[in-house]
């Protein structure tokens, strides 16, 4: 709260406007803050993203003659484009719209690995569906780890 509550010169209205609303929703409901705590460190622990989607890629794709930092920018790459797609998803109001963005996304990784790696069709859709698994068990378990951390916290 203290971070709230900071006045600053450079404040304009609608800051301070912001800061004494954050400090009325904190002091309304006890589980606010554990929300904006998961929410301000989301955005670092996702950073942890790259590094083990890379070794899932290393896995996936053992008898290609990559190095591991080949496989981190591949990740890198995937996660940005994830990123973005999840930027445009939220600016939309429609779910079908949300949908096809989510397909076009799914579309563009499935491309991107099949640029970067080539190999069997067959293979190269199971190895897709199994690193969108990985990525969706890893965010989950990430934000698991904020709740429970916010909460001790």
């Amino acid at each position: 709260q203290q971070r709230w509550t900071a006045k600053s010169e450079h404040q304009n209205a609608a800051e301070r406007w912001l800061q004494k609303r954050m400090i009325e929703i904190t002091k309304q409901s006890p589980g606010t803050s554990t929300v904006l705590g998961v929410g301000a460190r989301l955005p670092y622990a996702l950073m942890l993203l790259p590094p083990l989607l890379a070794w899932v890629l290393r896995a996936l794709y053992w008898r290609r003659p990559l190095r591991y930092g080949e496989h981190a920018v591949v990740a890198l790459h995937i996660q940005t484009a994830l990123f973005a797609l999840i930027i445009v998803s939220t600016q939309l109001n429609q779910d079908w719209l949300t949908a096809a963005a989510a397909m076009a996304g799914l579309t563009y990784i499935a491309l991107t690995m099949r640029r970067v790696y080539a190999g069997s069709l067959r293979l190269h859709v199971l190895r897709v569906g199994l690193l969108v698994c990985a990525y969706l068990a890893f965010t989950s378990i990430i934000v698991i780890g904020l709740i429970a951390f916010s909460l001790l916290s």
